[in-house]
């Protein structure tokens, strides 16, 4: 795996890791972020109206729960 061989398996501990791995991997998520938040302009918000979507769920939930 990418921070050591155990990494997210069930022998997995705080002294299998590789921590130079765990390292880098944290500091590339910060220098995304810290990317993200030094370049990000505002934009025009895009409202999404999402009745439709929850109406469409509740009756595939029915449509599955129906007596065949």
């Amino acid at each position: 795996g990418p921070c050591g061989p155990n990494y997210h398996r069930s022998t997995d501990t705080f002294d299998t890791l590789e921590r130079p791995a765990v390292e880098r991997t944290g500091q590339a998520a910060v220098d995304a972020l810290r990317y993200l938040v030094t370049t990000a302009e505002p934009r025009e918000t895009n409202l999404t109206f999402l009745p439709f979507l929850s109406v469409q769920r509740i009756y595939a939930t029915e449509a599955e729960n129906a007596p065949r």
